[in-house]
């Protein structure tokens, strides 16, 4: 049976100011950290679809693994390669780490960039569907997207996990 292609997402106000909480060193040095603190932090009161993982655990996850070069370097490296098609709009700021079972992947897209009449949330969501959805099929692998919009308008962010099934 083939399997269908599916991406889930939610949309919220994470870039919103948030509460300063402390992470593992390598966390804190991320540059698009402060976007993501309240969604963290479980300020976030966003109802996630049913199926839907959710971010701060997949996150708690994240910062507790250790790294696997094996598995992570290769996977890094072709999720970056996927973030350099981004063509609706100029790619302000990313981020890719992968640890041993997890990635954290960190997008801002300057909204300016993006056409007026385009929808950003919706083709950042179909960019994840697109090229990097691919990947994490390919390494039977699942996916969690996050699309948010900065309160001033001016950008707009994904945060995607894309990790192994708990067994």
């Amino acid at each position: 049976m083939k399997k269908s292609k599916r991406i889930i997402t939610a949309t919220s106000a994470i870039f919103a100011a948030s509460t300063i909480f402390s992470l593992p060193t390598a966390a804190a040095e991320n540059p698009m950290l402060p976007a993501y603190q309240k969604l963290w932090s479980g300020a976030d009161e966003t109802k996630y679809p049913d199926g839907m993982a959710n971010p701060k655990d997949l996150h708690s996850r994240f910062i507790s693994e250790g790294q696997d070069y094996s598995w992570s370097n290769n996977l890094e490296k072709e999720i970056n390669q996927s973030l350099n098609k981004i063509s609706f709009g100029k790619l302000a700021a990313k981020s890719v780490s992968c640890r041993s079972t997890i990635c954290e992947v960190m997008l801002k897209i300057d909204k300016a960039s993006i056409k007026a009449d385009a929808d950003p949330g919706k083709e950042l969501t179909d960019f994840a569907s697109d090229h990097v959805y691919p990947i994490a099929q390919r390494n039977k692998l699942e996916l969690t997207t996050v699309i948010s919009s900065s309160p001033d308008n001016k950008s707009v962010g994904s945060l995607i996990y894309i990790y192994a099934p708990k067994s």
